[in-house]
């Protein structure tokens, strides 16, 4: 099931399962497959079955599979669509790191077709090099799923790494009038692809943002955490949360350190008392900068900050949802900057090692998520941090690190696996 290539920790979830499966309900199960008078045909699904279906369809194969071959999703796939003789080129640009993916797609009037440039669409290759910053299928299949024949144009990033090409795509359209998106994972993946530690966090991803974009958006849990909160983020249960999480974190591979939001009413973490214990005036690796990417004003002055020799900058974000690749290129580039600033150098008066230098603090409210999300995305971007490194070396230093797993889910997308774009098809 696993295939010839799995790692050990998939092995055992593997023989695990075997040892916990009863044989008798295999043969059941394998005897339902077999042929029989009233079906003398295949007893599994065919062609009259799978072009009947009328509901979002997201097919996902391994390439190693020798028991559901990936040419049986493709054959899906082509008992779904038919095709139009409509040639289709789109660029695969080489830009920025970070920058990712810029793949545009849109409609015609001639057809109420788009063919989506999205993450995981198609064939992967593992790498632990620079890879897409795609967040996901876009917005414009809610248009399309409502009815509309024409979504917002908007546009998709590739990594840097990725050298300048032509796909040509034939224009295809959906029989059964939903989305249908076909994700084939390389090998060494094979049929236990659903819990093989290797891709288990890729697909979860893949999976999130499908049900979010072509199915209800309310099955998205950033969506659920942002509009089913019954509590405002100071009120007394918060306020005391806020209050028991560790102020600032240690430095961050030499570049970060991670804290919660300061409140100025506070009597021990206010900025007064922070450039006190943290700034880099107290500190050789203290903070020079501080980074607020929460989404509304402060809560304390600033200029307590800056009395204290720390500088001040505001990167709005918004809170339970993961980072989009346009703000993640933003705030690296923004990083990149600051890094440039005397202010961030070894102290020459103090004899200093030139690894220890003062830092930059990024905070959001509680300095875990949102925080954890862009320092990792610099880490591997810039650094070039392997992306599980970047998120173990965060939760060591910012105990326990990001909580909300559809952020870690998300960073696994975009960077643990290489992907050769195909396309979404929506009809």
């Amino acid at each position: 099931m696993v295939g010839e290539g799995a790692d050990t920790g998939t092995r055992k979830l593997q023989q695990k399962f075997n040892n916990q499966s009863r044989s008798e309900v295999f043969i059941r199960f394998a005897q339902g497959m077999l042929t029989t008078a009233a079906y003398p045909g295949s007893a599994l699904p065919g062609r009259e079955v799978w072009s009947g279906i009328k509901v979002p369809l997201f097919l996902v194969a391994g390439e190693s599979d020798r028991v559901t071959s990936p040419k049986e999703a493709e054959q899906i796939a082509e008992w779904l669509t038919e095709s139009t003789g409509v040639s289709n080129q789109r660029a695969l640009a080489s830009v920025a790191p970070g920058e990712g993916d810029r793949l545009s797609r849109k409609g015609t009037q001639d057809s109420p077709v788009a063919i989506e440039a999205e993450g995981g669409c198609a064939k992967a290759e593992y790498s632990s090099e620079i890879v897409s910053t795609t967040a996901g299928d876009l917005e414009s299949a809610q248009y399309l799923l409502a009815g509309t024949q024409k979504g917002p144009a908007t546009e998709l990033r590739t990594g840097a790494d990725e050298p300048f090409s032509v796909v040509e795509e034939e224009r295809t359209q959906t029989n059964h009038a939903f989305a249908l998106k076909t994700t084939v994972f390389p090998a060494p993946a094979a049929h236990g692809l659903m819990y093989a530690t290797s891709t288990v966090r890729i697909l979860s991803g893949l999976i999130e943002t499908f049900l979010a974009h072509h199915v209800d958006e309310r099955l998205a849990l950033g969506w659920q955490l942002q509009h089913m909160a019954t509590s405002g983020k100071w009120d007394v249960k918060n306020l005391k949360k806020w209050q028991k999480i560790e102020e600032c974190s240690e430095p961050i591979a030499g570049v970060f350190r991670a804290m919660k939001t300061m409140r100025e009413v506070d009597d021990v973490h206010n900025p007064r008392e922070f450039v006190k214990r943290f700034g880099c005036r107290a500190l050789p690796d203290g903070v020079a900068i501080v980074v607020d990417i929460s989404h509304e004003s402060p809560v304390y002055d600033p200029k307590g900050l800056e009395e204290g020799g720390v500088e001040y900058h505001k990167f709005p974000t918004v809170s339970k949802l993961p980072p989009t690749a346009d703000e993640v290129e933003h705030f690296i580039s923004l990083i990149d900057l600051l890094r440039t600033l005397t202010r961030l150098k070894p102290s020459k008066e103090t004899g200093q090692d030139d690894k220890i230098h003062p830092v930059i603090g990024v905070h959001c409210h509680y300095g875990f998520n949102r925080t954890g999300f862009f320092i990792v995305c610099y880490l591997v971007e810039r650094l070039h941090y392997k992306v599980q490194d970047a998120i173990e070396e965060f939760a060591v230093k910012r105990k326990p690190g990001i909580k909300h797993e559809h952020f870690v889910n998300e960073l696994y997308v975009r960077y643990a696996a290489k992907m050769e774009r195909r396309g979404t098809i929506v009809g």
